[in-house]
């Protein structure tokens, strides 16, 4: 891999001319590294340039006409075969694609929607220094015990029937094992199950056999604590004296880096909600205000017969104007206003709020207080509005079933607490697990489906976050994680 001071060689592929020319004007405001574009329209054409030898990065379409991304990775492992970055550039809002490119493919992928400079370069740097990682990691035998032992990347040892034989302490902090856990016979496991993915057991034993580290497919495991975390597996082959086969696994911790991705584009996504809702509030209320005007003004000649009907159009009007109040305000987080406020309180108020629903609807709504006694810094109107809203979702989630629950608890930890509304309802599917924060993203037929963005956005501008789960009652879980400590104004 290339020193920072030289000039890293970039092909593109793709068949739109007017990609090239967006893409090389995104790498001419990247100041951090040299970087060099070429540029190839066709899978044909792009082989040619690949069997040059010459590329650092690779940039291509997923989308290749007859072929696919995925057709070019191929080939270009078979030509190239390592220390080469590639990045694939997807069609937003399509999440099959993602979640295909995401499993099978490569250093990172962009939606190209989304693209910008300074995430097209973090993403370009991030491949550069995990690829130096790696190099390093194989320049030399004689090294491995040390750079096993103290990478801070997490690193296991596999033999040829899949058992660990071995783990570094970077993979221990990672998942979470307890300081004093030692691998033995009593302590044994197969590799699926020390990374906790059962369910890529299969993916799992081919990419060690065959993928090894050609790619960046991601598996999706569980720390010992039940933290989701996304990996990529970089897989190296060793042989004894014994000319016994075994693997050593490179661990490289994606899980903060898709994160991050995903945050920026929904952060994007939002920015351009707002504009366009402020615009929109604009050109309403300039004809909204003459209807009013216009109302004040007939009212007074009217008898009391006709009134009915300006009464009618005032309450529309006023109606649509408090719409478009309560529309601004979910992208508004700047009027924050921050307090000390006691969460126990703000809980009990919310869910009495609920009681009369909970039993027309015959729903068992429980707050476990247990650990609710402690204040926090926030906005109490705000958070009780992200408590409301998850707690009337999860009354729709349990409309017309029997025994129908929802429990609310509170855990805190060293620095948060965690507020978790949980219930037993109709559960959510993959396509809401991966769109309820999207703005006008509704699964229930009615509403603006702006309830759980605006969630998010007040959550978020309390320096929190809020995770989704299904939980195994069947429903849903909702956790609202907040921080303990006053912010720093």
């Amino acid at each position: 891999m290339k020193r920072y001071d030289e000039t890293f060689q970039v092909l593109l592929v793709d068949d739109n001319k007017e990609e090239y020319y967006v893409v090389r004007e995104f790498l001419s405001e990247i100041s951090s590294i040299k970087l060099n574009l070429d540029w190839a329209n066709s899978y044909h054409e792009a082989i040619e340039k690949v069997n040059h030898k010459i590329y650092d990065v690779f940039l291509i379409d997923f989308d290749l006409g007859e072929f696919t991304g995925l057709d070019l990775l191929m080939k270009i492992n078979q030509i190239v075969k390592t220390n080469y970055i590639t990045i694939f550039l997807t069609a937003e809002g399509n999440k099959d694609l993602d979640e295909k490119v995401l499993k099978n493919a490569v250093d990172d992928y962009l939606s190209k929607d989304d693209l910008n400079p300074s995430l097209l370069g973090r993403s370009i740097r991030y491949g550069i220094e995990r690829k130096r990682t790696l190099i390093e990691l194989s320049k030399s035998e004689n090294m491995y015990r040390q750079l096993y032992y103290n990478a801070k990347t997490p690193v296991m040892h596999v033999d040829q029937d899949f058992n660990i034989v071995d783990i570094n302490e970077a993979f221990k902090i990672t998942f979470k094992f307890k300081p004093d856990f030692i691998l033995n016979e009593e302590n044994s496991f197969k590799v699926w199950d020390i990374l906790d993915c059962i369910d890529y057991k299969k993916a799992l034993v081919n990419h060690i056999l065959h993928v090894r580290d050609s790619n960046g497919t991601t598996f999706r495991c569980k720390t010992q604590e039940g933290d989701v975390i996304e990996l990529q597996l970089h897989v190296y082959e060793l042989e004894n004296t014994a000319k016994e086969i075994s693997y050593q696994v490179v661990i490289i911790d994606m899980t903060q880096e898709i994160k991050k991705n995903q945050e920026e584009r929904q952060r994007q996504k939002l920015d351009l909600m707002e504009k366009m809702a402020k615009i929109v509030a604009h050109e309403v209320r300039n004809p909204l205000n003459n209807i009013l005007l216009a109302e004040g003004q007939l009212s007074p000649e009217l008898d009391n017969t006709h009134l009915l009907y300006t009464d009618i159009i005032k309450r529309n009007a006023n109606k649509i104007e408090d719409l478009i109040r309560k529309f601004l305000s979910t992208f508004n987080t700047d009027m924050v206003k921050h307090k000390e406020v006691e969460l126990k309180y703000v809980l009990t108020i919310c869910v009495k709020e609920f009681a009369d629903t909970a039993k027309l609807m015959n729903v068992k709504l429980v707050l476990d207080c247990e650990n609710c006694n402690i204040k926090l810094w926030m906005d109490e109107e705000r958070i009780s509005l992200v408590f409301n809203n998850l707690i009337k979702n999860a009354m729709k989630a349990c409309e017309q079933k029997e025994n129908a629950q929802i429990n609310i608890s509170v855990e805190t930890t060293e620095k948060t607490v965690e507020i978790r509304v949980e219930d037993n309802g109709k559960g959510l599917s993959l396509e809401d697990m991966n769109q309820l924060f999207e703005p006008f993203y509704t699964n229930s037929g009615n509403g603006l489906g702006l309830g759980l963005t605006t969630t998010l956005n007040i959550v978020k501008s309390h320096n929190g976050d809020i995770k989704v789960a299904r939980n195994n009652l069947g429903g849903a879980t909702f956790t609202v994680i907040i921080p303990l400590k006053q912010p720093i104004v």
